[in-house]
């Protein structure tokens, strides 16, 4: 896959995940206005239910005191109710009776004829409702003093009716015209059956007197005065005496959110499993794509590796076949040594691949004894010395360490030692000054190779430890390999229970640092 489709890919599945993401913050907001609006509607339902239910209540108090329990209705003014009796209209007796209330616009009027029959009407004055209706009795023809007592039963009811229609429209009750308890009480049933069971504070706001009238809470004035859940007590009072009931809920936000955390984290855990999947599923793209360059090179570099010795091989081998070659011992031996070194050079390749495939399956298996660290790195520098001397560099070894006995696989343990130091030779432009020091920390020994070569860059040190990554090398073209040997060191000292870390600068060397455990016994 080419770096630009692959960046294609990545933009067009970032812009579809933002628009998703997008949309899903969308929706959820949506949802969150709709529960705010259904929440206002329910208040504000609940708050005229609790009005209309008060003046219900003051309606039957009204009633109870002025109509159950006649003593307690005031005494009209005189002159209030005026009555022309003995009017004659077509022969029939005619009474009338008007009562009125000047502070309120209010008059009643009763008639009575002859006959019996009644006719009652009230008026609220110029501008204001009116209600008439008429009260009929059977018509029959009464007696003088029969009408008479009627007339007087009408006139005493009529001061009743009069009474209770002046305090129901204009009322004069003393002190509060609610209890306080009555009004807690209504307010949170309201609430209730409205579904809303969250704490709440409220208050009875007289404005014309800048007070509060009620209060449940008095740390919530200012709250329950900017209040946006507000309504008029008694709002049918002809004059109005206006008191506001104001309700605030400081949980407002909490409650509306919980009714929808269901959904928001429902849809927050789709989106990051969405979020996850698409980071992994570009990981897995990235990497596969530097697998597939990195085991491109790989098999390059392998033909280039295994088709020198085999040409070699194949040489030395027609040489021998050449009779005049063969017999000449010196010449025969030559190119014997010359097959059995490449062969050898092959094997060793073979066999560092071999190892890492073992490696990956995890049926790497290793003989760990008692192995003196210090011995293992005096065999290495011997073995690698001729390399040394031949690009005319030198190897210096520290070995400051008190104690040097670790547990560990003593051929494996020598071939990272072998490869590093085959690293710090094949990437030295001249010739390699290689330092390799021990010393003992805690329960540790710590021995480094530092080389004065070309060194590394940061990002080049992030992937030194992966399969077939290879440094590039510039000008230098003697560093052959499969790029798998730093890959099977850091497996081989995770294996000993040990670390290895790098410190390389470019053109200022590179220093490979291990720790490995020192034996207990």
């Amino acid at each position: 896959m080419s770096k630009i489709r692959l960046r294609w890919i990545i933009v067009m599945m970032s812009v579809s995940l933002l628009g998703l993401i997008a949309f899903q913050w969308y929706w959820i907001d949506t949802v969150i206005r709709a529960n705010d609006d259904r929440f206002k509607k329910d208040v504000t339902a609940a708050l005229s239910n609790v009005v209309r239910k008060l003046e219900r209540q003051e309606a039957m108090y009204v009633v109870n005191q002025k109509i159950l329990h006649p003593q307690n209705i005031r005494q009209i003014p005189s002159g209030s109710i005026q009555r022309v009796d003995f009017q004659s209209v077509d022969g029939s007796y005619y009474y009338q009776f008007n009562g009125g209330v000047d502070t309120a616009g209010i008059s009643v009027f009763f008639s009575m004829d002859g006959s019996g029959q009644v006719e009652f009407s009230a008026s609220a004055g110029p501008g204001l409702s009116t209600d008439q209706r008429g009260m009929h009795t059977n018509r029959e023809i009464l007696a003088k003093e029969e009408l008479q007592d009627r007339i007087r039963r009408v006139s005493n009811k009529s001061e009743m009716v009069v009474t209770v229609l002046e305090d129901l429209m204009v009322p004069r009750r003393a002190g509060s015209r609610f209890n306080p308890q009555l009004l807690d009480s209504l307010l949170e049933n309201e609430l209730k059956d409205q579904g809303i069971n969250i704490h709440y504070h409220y208050g009875v706001i007289k404005p014309q007197e800048a007070r509060f009238a009620v209060l449940n809470d008095p740390s919530q004035m200012e709250e329950l005065a900017n209040s946006e859940f507000k309504a008029n007590l008694f709002p049918n009072d002809l004059i109005a005496d206006p008191s506001i009931l104001s309700v605030h809920f400081p949980g407002k936000s909490d409650y509306l959110l919980s009714k929808i955390w269901v959904t928001m984290s429902s849809s927050g855990a789709l989106i990051l499993i969405i979020l996850l999947c698409f980071g992994y599923a570009i990981y897995t793209i990235v990497r596969q794509k530097n697998l597939s360059e990195m085991r491109s090179d790989f098999i390059n570099n392998m033909t280039h590796e295994f088709k020198t010795p085999i040409a070699t091989i194949g040489l030395a081998a027609e040489a021998l076949q050449d009779k005049a070659i063969a017999q000449v011992d010196t010449m025969r031996d030559r190119y014997i040594g010359v097959i059995g070194e490449e062969n050898r050079r092959l094997g060793s390749q073979v066999e560092k691949v071999l190892q890492m495939s073992l490696i990956d399956k995890n049926e790497l298996k290793l003989t760990i004894e008692d192995v003196d660290l210090h011995e293992l790195i005096t065999t290495a520098v011997s073995r690698i010395s001729i390399q040394i001397e031949n690009s005319h560099g030198s190897i210096q070894t520290v070995l400051n360490a008190t104690e040097s006995i670790v547990r560990a696989d003593v051929s494996h343990l020598l071939n990272v030692i072998l490869n590093l130091l085959d690293n710090a030779i094949k990437y030295s432009e001249d010739g390699p000054n290689i330092l390799v020091r021990t010393q003992k920390t805690g329960n540790y020994i710590m021995f480094s190779i530092k080389d004065h070569g070309v060194g590394m860059s940061k990002e080049e040190v992030k992937h030194i430890f992966q399969r077939f990554y290879r440094v590039p090398t510039g000008n230098l073209h003697n560093v052959k390999g499969f790029g798998l040997g730093l890959a099977y060191v850091k497996s081989i000292v995770e294996m000993l229970d040990g670390s290895i870390d790098v410190e390389s600068e470019l053109n200022n060397g590179t220093n490979f640092i291990i720790k490995l455990p020192l034996s207990d016994g």
